[in-house]
């Protein structure tokens, strides 16, 4: 059986502040894992970021404090998301095991298996009521974040599955898959029966704005297909970039989508009548993954030279 150790105020990062968007940046000892999908507590003021050592640290959002620091006894810890609205940290390792934290009072939950392969992907449903994991298994699996019991598991996507997304009345389930014909696979979340397959190939990421208006994504190429959400009709491919885009996600409104690739910039897409393209912010290394934060206050940048930034996004909320 696997063990959670809680190491409090554990010093792993050199912190520096700046001015204008960037508001502090942190500097890992080790390996920031890619993929790696981090997440800001609903109160925005926490954010969590996993490692290739088996750590999972909870930062202050506004200062760069360590608040806790677990360790997974795992190799490598992908998946990192806080519940809405609630007090639970998920966890997803390489091994293939979820741990559900209550950070609120430093106390583990429950540490599960839940994927062969490894946890590639993590999502929770908006009203904080469900956790949908998927990994190298093909397998999407729907969990009770407060029990960490395994409610069902919805029907195979037949690919290795890259994220997850759930629409705000948890009637549907996106998954981004390694298809090379249809990446992106649509499910009824009640049901567990597959609705659609969009012309889509290896999808890596995607997201879903929160007015259930937008549904985005990003493959292995220079653009963001942008889908209308009620049609899944394509409305636009973002463009921008200068290489492949690595994730994205949507401002609170959903009336912005921040985006970050190899070609280490952070753009921001506004989606207002008229698209325009903002380049935010510039990385020395190639962006692994973004999130920006409930308050729509702070944006998480983790790049490949082990560095995370947290900008200023209170203009782009």
């Amino acid at each position: 059986m696997k063990h959670l150790s809680i190491l409090l105020c554990a010093a792993i990062l050199t912190i520096t502040t700046h001015a204008q968007q960037q508001l502090w940046s942190g500097k890992y000892d080790f390996e920031i894992m890619h993929p790696q999908k981090v997440g800001f507590s609903s109160d925005s003021k926490y954010f969590a970021v996993g490692s290739n050592n088996g750590y999972a640290t909870i930062y202050t959002a506004d200062s760069g404090l360590v608040y806790d620091n677990l360790h997974l006894n795992s190799s490598h810890v992908f998946c990192t998301l806080f519940q809405p609205g609630g007090t639970v940290l998920a966890l997803g390792d390489k091994e293939g095991y979820i741990v559900f934290y209550d950070y609120a009072a430093r106390k583990e939950i429950k540490t599960t298996f839940g994927h062969m392969g490894g946890v590639l992907a993590m999502a929770f449903s908006a009203d904080g009521k469900y956790l949908l994991t998927g990994g190298n298994d093909k397998i999407i699996t729907v969990w009770n974040p407060l029990t960490g019991e395994r409610i069902k598991t919805i029907n195979s996507a037949e690919h290795k599955i890259h994220a997850l997304a759930i629409t705000n009345d948890n009637r549907s389930v996106y998954a981004a898959t390694t298809s090379l014909l249809k990446g992106l696979r649509q499910f009824d979340f009640n049901s567990g029966t597959q609705v659609h397959e969009y012309e889509s190939a290896n999808v890596q990421t995607l997201a879903v704005s929160a007015d259930n208006n937008y549904l985005a994504t990003a493959n292995l190429n220079k653009l963001v297909p942008l889908f209308l959400l009620k049609t899944g009709a394509l409305k636009t491919n973002l463009a921008g970039h200068t290489r492949y885009v690595n994730d994205i996600c949507f401002s609170p409104s959903g009336k912005f989508l921040f985006s970050g690739g190899n070609d280490k910039e952070v753009m921001i897409f506004s989606l207002w009548d008229k698209v325009n393209t903002i380049e935010f912010f510039k990385t020395p290394d190639a962006i692994h993954t973004l999130a920006v934060a409930p308050n729509g206050k702070y944006l998480a940048v983790l790049d490949a030279g082990n560095t995370f930034y947290i900008l200023n996004a209170t203009e782009y909320q």
